[in-house]
């Protein structure tokens, strides 16, 4: 019985000792496992940190950049308007080549017109004075022509002839003789004042609306140049 309770003992030391190994090992196992844990814990909370530290970098670049904003699209709209400032600068210094050049066309057109009118109202009296002449001239035939002709008459004897024309027969011894050479230099003398009278009336007409020309060349120009000097302003 003695031996039966030693054998007993022994199998149940044995198993004990079997079962504090297996205990060991397991222990062993979970401080392993613990202390891989701990290790993955550890990297858990450093990767934690670096992204809460990377977090908290883009949340202050962001604030950083949300402060900056007011003041970069204030910025982004100085740069807008100094651009359209610029382009309207372009606009204007193109609207003021433009008008310089209408000044230079008017000032041109207004010399020329000035020129043509000048010349068209110097021509008038010599004109004037040549129409006068002429009418004076054709007066002056005209009276002589009416005396001739009343003389003439005075001496004509029926069946004897014209000392004129030569002819026997005086028709129109009552009324106009034939006086061909007076009649020539009349119509010629006629042509002349008529002549005098149209180059006259022409260059009055030409001396008037190169005035008008003027006038308003006057005009434009003065509209011209008061665009100029505010667009210089």
């Amino acid at each position: 019985q003695a031996q039966d309770e030693l054998q007993h003992l022994t199998q149940k030391h044995a198993q004990h000792a079997s079962e504090q190994n297996t205990q060991q090992a397991r222990i062993a196992e979970l401080s392993e496992q613990l202390g891989l844990s701990q290790t993955q814990l550890e990297n858990a909370e450093q990767a934690r940190q670096q992204s809460a530290a990377a977090y908290l970098e883009s949340s202050t670049k962001l604030n950083a950049q949300l402060q900056q904003k007011p003041a970069l699209e204030k910025r982004r709209e100085h740069l807008s308007s100094l651009e359209q400032l610029a382009n309207n600068r372009e606009d204007e210094k193109a609207r003021l080549h433009k008008t310089q050049q209408q000044i230079q066309t008017l000032q041109s057109s207004l010399a020329q017109t000035k020129s043509e009118a000048k010349h068209a109202q110097d021509r008038l009296p010599a004109l004037i004075a040549a129409q006068e002449q002429a009418e004076h001239s054709l007066k002056i035939a005209e009276s002589a022509f009416l005396k001739s002709a009343e003389d003439l008459r005075a001496t004509l004897v029926p069946d004897q002839a014209c000392p004129v024309c030569g002819s026997h027969e005086h028709p129109y011894r009552s009324d106009q003789p034939h006086l061909p050479q007076l009649n020539a230099m009349l119509d010629q003398l006629q042509a002349q004042v008529q002549q005098c009278r149209l180059s006259t009336q022409e260059s009055q007409q030409v001396f008037s609306s190169k005035e008008a020309l003027a006038t308003s060349l006057r005009t434009q120009l003065q509209q011209a140049q008061q665009e100029e000097a505010q667009q210089q302003a």
